[in-house]
C-alpha cells in the first residue's frame, strides 16, 4: 500500500469488512441504532463508548458515499450487521493500542502531524489548500483523518516490533531457488510465432464454430479428409490467410490470419510437438488434437527460454521470503493476541457480533 493510506484504508476498513456480507438499502445516518445504552464494549477495563461508535459509523457512511453505495437504513438487519462489525473494529483497535503500550510504543501528536505533512507533500504537491479541498470534497474532518493516521502509525510500529529481527539467510534463498528455478518467474519457456488452420467439421461436414451451428461434435474422419485437401492447396501455393478465413474453426486466431505466439506448455501437446519441430516457413501435414486437425506454419525461429541464475534471482527471492516470514510472524502474533484477550472483552447489549470471535479472536459476550 502506498504511503497515503489516505485514511480510507484505515478507518474505512469497517465498510470493507462488511462489503461482502451486507447489502444496502435506502439511506440513513450513523446516529441512530437498535442497540441501547452508552456502553459498546469493554476491553480489559477500557471502555468503548457509543460516541466512538457513532463517529465510526459516520465515517463508514462517508465511505459508502465515496464508493457510490447506499448506506443501510438505521434499524435494518444490514445496518445492525454493519454496526456490530464497527464494534468489533473498535475492540480490535483498543487491543492494538493496549498492545502498543505494553511494548512501549507511543505515537504523539507531533508524529501524526509529521506524517500528515509528508502525505500533503507526497500526494498533494505540498499544497495544504489542495489537501483541505480534498477534505471538503469527501466530507472527512481533519479530526477523522488524524485519527486514521494515528492508527496507521500504531499498526506500522506494531508490525515493525513484531517482525524485528526476522532475517532471510543465504541458505534460505538458495534452497528456494533450487526448488523453484524451473518455473516462472525464474524460467521463461521457449516460444515461437506460428499460424495455423484448424479444420474441424461435424457429421454434416459443417464447421463446428460457424455461426448458428448447434452440432459442435467434431467428426474426425470428415475433418481429416478436408484437412488433407486444404494441405494440398497450401502445397500448391494457395494463400494461407485466405484459407484461414475460409476453413479455420479457431475463433481465437481466425481474424488474425491464424497467428499465435506458442509459449511452450500452453498449447495442446500434439500442436506443440509439430510447432517446435518445423523449420521456419515450413507447413506441417495435418496434426490431430482434441480440437480437430491443425495445419501449422512456423513463422520464425524458436525463441529459446532462459533460466535466471541464482545471482539474478536472489534479490526477488530474498524479498519474497522475508515477506512470507514476516506475515507468518504477524499471524502468530494475532493468534496470541486473541488468546491474551480471551475473557477480557465484553460487549454491550446489541453490539456483539453474531459469531463468538472478532478479528483477533476476542470473545463476544454481553455484560
Amino acid at each position: 500500500m502506498t504511503r497515503i493510506r489516505l485514511f480510507l484504508a484505515i478507518v474505512l476498513s469497517v465498510a470493507v469488512l462488511v462489503a461482502a456480507g451486507c447489502g444496502s438499502s435506502g439511506s440513513g445516518n450513523g446516529s441512530s441504532s437498535s442497540a441501547s445504552g452508552d456502553l459498546v464494549a469493554k476491553v480489559d477495563g477500557q471502555t468503548i463508548t457509543r460516541a466512538q461508535l457513532d463517529d465510526l459509523m459516520t465515517t463508514a457512511e462517508l465511505a459508502y458515499k465515496q464508493s457510490k453505495r447506499k448506506f443501510p437504513d438505521a434499524g435494518t438487519a444490514e445496518y445492525q450487521a454493519l454496526q456490530q462489525q464497527a464494534s468489533v473494529f473498535l475492540v480490535t483497535r483498543a487491543e492494538y493500542e493496549q498492545e502498543a503500550k505494553r511494548r512501549g510504543i507511543t505515537v504523539t501528536d507531533a508524529d501524526v502531524t509529521k506524517a500528515l505533512d509528508q502525505l500533503v507533500k507526497d500526494r498533494f504537491s505540498g499544497s495544504q489548500k489542495k489537501f483541505d479541498d480534498y477534505l471538503k470534497t469527501t466530507g472527512y474532518t481533519m479530526a477523522q483523518f488524524r485519527s486514521g493516521e494515528r492508527r496507521a502509525l500504531i499498526e506500522q510500529a506494531l508490525s515493525k516490533s513484531v517482525t524485528k529481527g526476522i532475517t532471510v539467510t543465504d541458505a534460505d534463498v538458495k534452497a528456494y531457488y533450487e526448488a523453484h528455478k524451473g518455473a516462472a518467474p525464474y524460467t521463461t519457456p521457449d516460444e515461437r510465432r506460428v499460424r495455423h488452420i484448424l479444420v474441424a467439421v461435424n457429421a454434416k461436414g459443417i464447421g463446428v464454430s460457424e455461426k448458428g451451428v448447434t452440432d459442435t461434435k467434431v467428426d474426425f474422419a470428415k475433418s481429416k479428409k478436408l484437412a488433407d485437401q486444404v494441405y494440398a492447396k497450401l502445397r500448391n501455393g494457395a494463400d494461407f490467410k485466405k484459407l484461414v478465413t475460409k476453413y479455420s474453426q479457431d475463433p481465437g486466431s481466425k481474424d488474425k490470419g491464424g497467428e499465435y505466439t506458442d509459449v511452450k506448455g500452453t498449447f495442446a501437446k500434439e500442436f506443440e510437438a509439430s510447432a517446435f519441430s518445423l523449420k521456419t516457413d515450413e507447413i506441417s501435414k495435418p496434426v490431430k488434437s482434441t480440437f480437430g486437425y491443425h495445419l501449422i506454419q512456423a513463422l520464425a525461429a524458436t525463441k529459446v527460454g532462459k533460466t535466471q541464475t541464482l545471482a539474478e534471482a536472489e534479490k526477488g527471492i530474498r524479498t519474497l521470503l522475508l515477506q512470507q516470514k514476516q506475515e507468518a510472524a504477524l499471524r502468530a502474533w494475532g493468534t496470541a493476541l486473541g488468546k491474551r484477550y480471551k475473557g477480557k472483552v465484553t460487549y454491550g447489549t446489541g453490539y456483539a457480533p453474531p459469531t463468538s470471535t472478532g478479528p483477533t479472536g476476542t470473545t463476544a459476550t454481553s455484560p
